[in-house]
């Protein structure tokens, strides 16, 4: 009961900071009786925390002692896997270098306790309270879709996709893609192409569907096609998993990708593709908000 009086006597203070590949993203909100009061964001074109940022978020958490700092996960080497059963998730992936979180009792995410390690000593002059899973962002973005319906659910990244199938909340699969320079990614995905296609027809099929437009992102967006596309033939091909035909695929993007991506999803995947803008800031906050029963 004190605690709850000494509570309401301060607004409390969420920052979430989005890593870009060249900048960082910094999201404030401001939250008093039940309801935010305001926000606001900032763009810094540095890799790395400097004083500037430090600055603009001491500017507002300085006035309160109840402040969170949250960030996105990063790390390479995490993913998300359907089971709790500890004895299962060893059939699922060798992690044990891996921290888990199990969610709603029905699937779990991992990532490497090496990269949550550096995370922590990258952001050790903020501090960090929240390091979130962004399959758990994905997760709570389209709670509702998730629930209903069986689909192909993405969140888009500029380094990276966080690509998950559930089907009525159940987890089928999930992969966490990190994009790749051009030549890597062409090497990657030329030789599993090999694998089940006709290489020149699928040369060509790509140049066709991106490299007309050289005004929308196209390398991005054709890093971006070749990783989903792998990622569906892992789903289709592993026993692991209880793979079903995906028609639906909900893309949370938080980069602005490019009409032919879309395209090429529905023409060449005959996915049927649904996109919505997503501003990470304000999600990985609400999930800031849900940890502390807000």
């Amino acid at each position: 009961m004190l605690l709850k009086f000494f509570e309401s006597l301060y607004q409390k203070v969420f920052v979430s900071i989005i890593s870009r590949e060249n900048s960082i993203d910094v999201y404030i909100e401001l939250y008093s009786r039940d309801d935010v009061v305001d926000y606001m964001r900032n763009n810094f074109p540095t890799s790395h925390i400097n004083a500037e940022i430090l600055g603009f978020i001491i500017k507002y958490t300085r006035e309160t002692p109840f402040s969170y700092i949250s960030v996105l996960d990063t790390s390479p080497f995490q993913g998300a896997l359907p089971t709790c059963e500890a004895n299962m998730l060893s059939f699922y992936h060798d992690g044990n270098q891996s921290q888990y979180m199990c969610h709603d009792e029905k699937w779990t995410s991992y990532t490497s306790k090496l990269d949550l390690a550096d995370t922590k000593k990258r952001y050790e002059s903020t501090g960090l309270d929240f390091i979130f899973s962004p399959f758990t962002l994905l997760a709570n973005f389209f709670q509702e879709k998730i629930r209903d319906d069986f689909a192909l659910f993405i969140l888009i990244e500029d380094t990276s996709i966080s690509l998950s199938v559930f089907d009525q909340s159940e987890l089928l699969f999930a992969q966490y893609l990190c994009m790749k320079n051009n030549d890597e990614v062409n090497d990657l995905f030329l030789d599993d192409t090999l694998e089940v296609l006709d290489l020149e027809a699928e040369i060509y099929q790509i140049k066709e569907t991106f490299f007309e437009d050289e005004t929308e992102n196209f390398h991005e967006d054709n890093q971006r096609f070749l990783l989903i596309q792998n990622s569906i033939k892992d789903f289709y091909k592993d026993e692991k998993y209880k793979s079903k035909f995906i028609e639906n695929i909900y893309i949370a993007d938080s980069v602005g990708i490019s009409s032919r991506l879309r395209d090429s999803l529905e023409e060449e995947m005959f996915l049927t593709p649904f996109v919505m803008d997503i501003e990470l800031g304000e999600e990985i906050t609400k999930l800031a908000r849900m940890e502390l029963g807000l």
